[in-house]
């Protein structure tokens, strides 16, 4: 999987390198909005992990993420918010700016690592063909009748 990390913290982007990378995650850093936007448009990575705060953009990494949602191309690329802002205001404005998760930089890795693998998962399971064991649902004996394959 490939991972586009957008963080100004050179120091800190590596150490995030060095993690991932033990997970076998492809990762490539950013430490601007600007640069980080070209190259997911030209390269479609799996996922972003975005800092709020980019240098002399104190709230970039909102921007970034706004802007994703708003291109076509990337609108359901899984985000993942990463920052030292922990207030609930933040974290309910990235949320509704449609980030997947918002993390503080304080939490565990291995709380962060569980996260990426939550929406790894989503990303395979959305690649896949749904079985019919996926499409028919039923409860006792009522099942959809929408579905292909699904008896009456």
């Amino acid at each position: 999987m490939r991972i586009a990390l957008v963080e100004d913290d050179v120091t800190l982007a590596n150490n995030y390198q060095e993690l991932f990378g033990r997970a076998k995650w492809q990762v490539t850093h950013f430490e601007d909005r600007l640069t980080a936007m070209t190259h997911i448009m030209s390269s479609a990575p799996d996922l972003a992990i975005i800092d709020v705060g980019l240098g002399a953009e104190e709230e970039g990494g909102f921007q970034l993420c706004r802007q994703l949602r708003a291109t076509p191309e990337t609108e359901r690329l899984p985000i993942i918010m990463l920052t030292a802002r922990g207030d609930q205001s933040d974290k309910v404005f990235g949320l509704n700016l449609g980030a997947d998760e918002y993390c503080t930089k304080d939490e565990s890795t291995d709380y962060l690592i569980a996260v990426i693998n939550k929406l790894f998962r989503r990303i395979e399971m959305d690649r896949r063909s749904p079985t019919e064991e996926r499409i028919a649902k039923s409860v006792g004996e009522l099942q959809c009748q929408l579905c292909p394959g699904a008896s009456r």
